[in-house]
């Protein structure tokens, strides 16, 4: 796609200039991800009489922040709307709430972005132990962007560590 493509690319120019620009560069790719993911699962909402899929883009319509985006991923994947997604779905559906246990990279990659996430904001609850789902990523994204913009967090020398983390 396009899109990942110019991002990627993006993100490969930043790592020349400061950490800070590295940095909400990742974000803003975490968070393209997570919106892109969240428009094409709502989109496979099939039209019903409870209008879930209208429910869903209203939402985001009024969003104030990726968080919404994250939570209405976690709301089509298991929520009232998951009874509704096309066919061609499922397959999508069940690889984002597959279990994951420790060892495998995508286990990895959840963990080491929830460091980040513990990091800019040491009140968050623990990784539990043991197997995981691949849908918390969007909302460890958004988080840590959401996170990431507070005033007085991070600070710039803070960058390169959290940055390492996003590129794992």
């Amino acid at each position: 796609m396009k899109t990942f493509d110019q991002m990627r690319e993006r993100v490969e120019r930043t790592k020349d200039d400061s950490d800070s620009a590295l940095f909400f560069d990742l974000v803003l790719f975490g968070e393209m991800v997570t919106k892109v993911a969240a428009a094409g699962l709502i989109a496979a909402i099939e039209d019903d009489n409870e209008r879930h899929r209208y429910s869903q883009v209203h939402r985001l319509v009024r969003a104030d922040g990726i968080g919404e985006w994250a939570s209405a991923i976690e709301d089509v994947l298991s929520g009232p709307s998951s009874q509704h997604l096309l066919g061609a779905a499922h397959t999508e559906q069940r690889e984002l709430m597959q279990r994951l246990g420790t060892g495998t990279w995508q286990y990895e990659a959840i963990r080491q972005l929830h460091q980040v996430l513990t990091a800019l904001d040491p009140s968050v609850n623990p990784l539990p132990n043991g197997d995981v789902t691949r849908a918390p990523i969007y909302s460890l994204c958004g988080r840590s962007g959401e996170r990431a913009c507070r005033p007085g967090l991070p600070r710039p020398p803070e960058y390169r560590f959290y940055a390492q983390f996003f590129q794992a």
